[in-house]
């Protein structure tokens, strides 16, 4: 029957509504990802089935992120895409919604999300976590091997300056014994010159 609703209000596309009558892949994005929406809660819920297409209609789906905080980031974007009021916005076949959702599962990244420089950086790590612990050993073994070293420079130094020291304290008792030597020649000299005068 023509503009007649067909399926779910639930899941149904807002264009179906409409009675536009073409069924490409984009807009049937919209009901898969209704369909299989987080945890199996509906977009929208309503007392009857009018009510429920006229939300279908004008409003946006609550946040998947404000229904429950355990739903990976990546999997609220791709859910979010592929339920865009906008169908431009939606992925362009069921191929390129699967290909994203293996991504997901394969812990790859994930193209209708938004990774923060953090989110990246965690996600490296975990994914070379034995990578990282080794490297994170090593710095820390450099760290030890360089703070030892240093201290064995630093005691090295110091003894090296003692030593000038002393030897420049040796140099200069050396120095004043010999003046005084000089000193006394002189004076002994000095006085025997003066007795035989």
């Amino acid at each position: 029957m023509v503009g007649s609703v067909m399926g779910t209000p639930r899941t149904c596309r807002p264009s179906k509504r409409r009675a536009i009558r073409s069924t490409s892949a984009r807009m049937c994005m919209r009901s898969r990802a209704a369909l299989s929406r987080a945890r199996g809660r509906p977009p929208f819920v309503a007392r009857t089935a009018d009510d429920l297409l006229v939300k279908v209609l004008s409003k946006t789906p609550a946040k998947l992120l404000g229904i429950d905080e355990n739903i990976p980031p990546d999997l609220i974007a791709i859910v979010e895409k592929a339920m865009a009021r906008d169908l431009e916005k939606r992925y362009p076949s069921a191929r390129e919604l699967a290909a994203e959702l293996r991504r997901f599962q394969t812990g790859q990244l994930v193209r209708a999300h938004d990774y923060s420089w953090w989110a990246l950086v965690r996600r490296w790590v975990k994914q070379n976590r034995g990578a990282v612990t080794v490297a994170a050993a090593a710095l820390v073994a450099l760290a030890v091997i360089a703070t030892v070293l240093v201290r064995n420079i630093v005691i090295q130094r110091d003894r090296a300056e003692e030593a000038t020291a002393r030897a420049n304290e040796q140099r200069a008792a050396a120095v004043a014994a010999k003046d005084q030597a000089e000193i006394a020649a002189a004076r002994l000299h000095f006085d025997q010159g003066a007795r035989s005068c």
